[in-house]
Protein backbone atom coordinates (compact mmCIF):
# COMPACT_ATOMS: atom_id res chain seq x y z
CA UNK A 1 0.00 0.00 0.00
CA UNK A 2 2.88 2.81 0.61
CA UNK A 3 4.95 1.78 -2.63
CA UNK A 4 1.30 2.83 -4.35
CA UNK A 5 1.21 5.89 -2.23
CA UNK A 6 4.61 6.94 -2.87
CA UNK A 7 4.18 5.83 -6.75
CA UNK A 8 0.97 8.20 -6.97
CA UNK A 9 3.45 10.97 -5.19
CA UNK A 10 6.25 10.76 -7.66
CA UNK A 11 3.67 10.92 -10.87
CA UNK A 12 1.64 14.17 -9.37
CA UNK A 13 5.83 14.74 -8.62
CA UNK A 14 6.69 14.50 -12.57
CA UNK A 15 3.57 15.84 -13.40
CA UNK A 16 4.14 19.07 -11.90
CA UNK A 17 7.42 19.53 -13.48
CA UNK A 18 6.24 18.41 -16.83
CA UNK A 19 3.04 21.11 -17.19
CA UNK A 20 5.04 24.01 -18.59
CA UNK A 21 6.23 21.42 -21.41
CA UNK A 22 2.84 20.31 -21.99
CA UNK A 23 1.74 24.05 -22.39
CA UNK A 24 4.43 25.17 -24.88
CA UNK A 25 2.95 21.91 -26.87
CA UNK A 26 -0.59 23.46 -26.57
CA UNK A 27 0.65 26.92 -27.75
CA UNK A 28 2.96 25.33 -30.53
CA UNK A 29 -0.27 22.98 -31.60
CA UNK A 30 -2.54 26.71 -31.27
CA UNK A 31 -0.63 28.75 -33.57
CA UNK A 32 -0.11 25.96 -36.28
CA UNK A 33 -3.96 25.60 -36.20
CA UNK A 34 -4.05 29.16 -36.75
CA UNK A 35 -1.90 29.09 -39.88
CA UNK A 36 -3.53 26.44 -41.01
CA UNK A 37 -7.02 27.67 -41.13
CA UNK A 38 -5.18 30.98 -42.60
CA UNK A 39 -3.88 28.98 -45.52
CA UNK A 40 -5.90 28.96 -48.75
CA UNK A 41 -7.96 26.00 -49.63
CA UNK A 42 -6.07 23.37 -51.72
CA UNK A 43 -7.26 22.88 -55.14
CA UNK A 44 -9.01 19.55 -55.79
CA UNK A 45 -7.61 17.04 -58.33
CA UNK A 46 -9.60 16.65 -61.41
CA UNK A 47 -11.87 13.90 -61.77
CA UNK A 48 -10.20 10.74 -63.73
CA UNK A 49 -10.67 10.51 -67.11
CA UNK A 50 -12.85 7.49 -68.73
CA UNK A 51 -10.86 4.30 -69.66
CA UNK A 52 -10.33 3.69 -73.12
CA UNK A 53 -12.66 1.06 -73.92
CA UNK A 54 -10.58 -2.31 -76.30
CA UNK A 55 -12.66 -2.91 -79.49
CA UNK A 56 -14.87 -5.84 -79.74
CA UNK A 57 -13.05 -9.24 -81.35
CA UNK A 58 -13.33 -9.33 -84.84
CA UNK A 59 -15.97 -11.92 -85.78
CA UNK A 60 -13.89 -15.59 -86.94
CA UNK A 61 -14.52 -16.67 -90.03
CA UNK A 62 -16.61 -19.82 -90.81
CA UNK A 63 -15.25 -23.22 -91.47
CA UNK A 64 -15.00 -24.45 -94.93
CA UNK A 65 -18.23 -26.91 -95.50
CA UNK A 66 -17.33 -30.41 -96.47
CA UNK A 67 -18.24 -30.08 -100.38
CA UNK A 68 -14.91 -27.64 -101.10
CA UNK A 69 -12.74 -28.99 -98.60
CA UNK A 70 -10.16 -31.87 -100.00
CA UNK A 71 -8.99 -34.80 -97.85
CA UNK A 72 -6.19 -35.16 -100.15
CA UNK A 73 -3.94 -33.06 -97.62
CA UNK A 74 -4.54 -35.86 -95.40
CA UNK A 75 -1.95 -37.73 -97.02
CA UNK A 76 0.57 -35.15 -97.08
CA UNK A 77 0.73 -34.51 -93.41
CA UNK A 78 3.01 -37.22 -91.87
CA UNK A 79 0.98 -36.46 -88.00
Amino acid sequence: MLFMLEGAALVQEYGKALNPLNELMKRISDVMGKAKSAEPEQAQLPPPEVPKKLEAPQKKLEAPKNGNFSRDLDNDIPF
